[in-house]
């Protein structure tokens, strides 16, 4: 099956990067000096080996990184290189590229339909392990490979999940049920998509991992501890209460990214546990995932008694 999708492998460059920045005598992170000063010298470095050779793909992700928390020359102030040259040569011992590419194969296989847009294998710093920006009716799929989680399987939930996006978010029919177009730009994607797209949207994305990658404990989907996903099992009833006051809103979902957001105790992100609970009700009555994808949200939820 012939794909949409192209891979773009970034970590040679962040590689070149790396050997450049040692080459250059960058202090160590943590030496006597003034960290502003080598994070200005990293940055130098980073731009001429990664970013500009990769502009029109880096650029869009790293002006969200602005908005969102802080710039990435502050994420510089702290960069182990030495840690960062192992991060990247964990990658290449789990097999990347390739294996997020039979990932890939392995969804559009399951869902018989061949996806479109880009998947960016990067350097996250840390900040990014899985983000689908959606722009102009395009997906840019962003892999952060050097995130520091020890299991090998976790990025490929990650890449499943954020596939998932593509699916869902690709498809024409997800905006017509919410009288909304197909073709937007990135800024109006945020601010116009509903949260109960938003929460069944991180659900199914959560199921599309489970169909392809089966055989893991619920928590891992969702990228939870145990203890995490305990939570949420214990205090549905309270989670429900929280989030229904979402219901008809599109940007105010941003703060149930914080811990504490629902209840005392509650982890970020409780609206993934909801929407991942309602797929795997559905499921659990007969309903499959290929059918689900393609459902709207407001079905979705009337079948469950959750709108």
């Amino acid at each position: 099956m012939s794909t949409g999708i192209q891979i773009h492998d970034l970590l040679p460059a962040y590689r070149r990067f790396l050997d450049a920045a040692t080459a250059a005598g960058i202090a160590p992170q943590g030496s006597r000096g003034r960290p502003d000063a080598r994070a200005r010298e990293l940055a130098r470095i980073l731009e001429a080996e990664y970013v500009e050779p990769h502009a029109a793909l880096l650029r869009p992700l790293f002006s969200d990184w602005d908005h969102w928390t802080r710039p990435l020359i502050e994420t510089l102030t702290s960069l182990d290189l030495e840690a960062a040259q192992q991060a990247v040569t964990t990658a290449g011992r789990r097999g990347y590229p390739a294996r997020a590419e039979r990932t890939l194969r392995s969804v559009e296989k399951h869902f018989g339909r061949s996806l479109e847009g880009n998947l960016v294998l990067m350097a996250g710093f840390g900040r990014a392990d899985g983000y689908a920006r959606f722009d102009q009716g395009n997906h840019c799929v962003y892999i952060g490979l050097d995130y520091p989680e020890p299991e090998d399987h976790y990025l490929d939930l990650i890449i499943a999940h954020e596939l998932g996006h593509v699916l869902r978010e690709g498809d024409p029919r997800t905006w017509q049920a919410l009288g909304l177009p197909s073709v937007m730009p990135h800024e109006q994607f945020q601010q116009s998509c509903p949260f109960e797209e938003h929460m069944i949207g991180e659900g199914l994305s959560t199921a599309v991992s489970e169909a392809i990658f089966p055989g893991y404990a619920a928590h891992e989907y969702l990228f939870f501890t145990r203890e995490e996903y305990a939570w949420c099992a214990s205090h549905e009833q309270e989670i429900w209460a929280a989030l229904r006051r979402f219901y008809g809103t599109a940007q105010e979902h941003y703060s149930l990214y914080a811990r504490d957001s629902v209840a005392p105790g509650s982890p970020e992100r409780t609206q993934y546990y909801a929407g991942f609970s309602v797929l795997q009700a559905l499921r659990l009555g007969g309903s499959s995932i290929r059918e689900l994808i393609t459902l709207p949200s407001k079905q979705i939820l009337e079948r469950t008694g959750k709108l």
